[in-house]
């Protein structure tokens, strides 16, 4: 399988997710001031993109790995409210994407 190929084939496993993280609610509020913020909704949007980002170059490079949640847990973190405990898991999961995906890069083997 060429390179294109392969790249269409993950973006289209991950876009049923991508699509779920995009119905977050409230990117930003607009203060008192006229400026807007970012809002929790929007940081764990952010994040959880990153995950994806670092998935798909783990896939792209055939390297095994754990998947970052189920279907049902992800459902469950997009619930309203977008506490602390939630930006918390997030920005854990997210780093250690990250860490796994800077290894496999570097090592160019399979990590899990």
């Amino acid at each position: 399988m060429d390179l294109a190929a392969k790249d269409a084939q993950i973006n289209k496993q991950y876009q049923p997710i991508i699509d779920l993280i995009e119905k977050l609610p409230e990117k930003a509020v607009t203060g008192p001031n006229g400026i807007d913020y970012a809002t929790n909704s929007w940081a764990l949007e952010l994040h959880l993109r990153q995950v994806i980002r670092h998935c798909k170059n783990l896939k792209r490079r055939d390297v095994d790995f754990k998947p970052p949640f189920t279907k049902s847990e992800l459902l469950k973190k997009l619930q309203p409210s977008y506490d602390d405990d939630k930006m918390d898991w997030v920005k854990k999961l997210q780093e250690k994407y990250c860490r796994l995906d800077e290894e496999s890069y570097e090592k160019g083997s399979k990590v899990s």
